[in-house]
């Protein structure tokens, strides 16, 4: 006798709240990876111009 999975029992209405539920899921990990990106690009541009001015002021000072 073959014994049914669970899925197999799913009505279409928890199907498609399960849809949703992934749907916001990625939605909302692609915002937090958007967010992540976002402030390393500023914490990188900051970094970059502070080397940047002591750079700048090294060079200047050992003339």
């Amino acid at each position: 006798m073959k014994r049914e999975t669970s899925t197999s029992h799913r009505t279409t209405t928890e199907n498609k709240d399960a849809a949703a539920n992934v749907t916001a899921k990625s939605i909302w990990f692609k915002r937090q990876l958007d967010m992540a990106v976002a402030a390393v690009g500023s914490v990188a541009l900051c970094a970059t111009m502070a080397f940047v001015a002591a750079l700048t002021g090294y060079v200047s000072s050992s003339d």
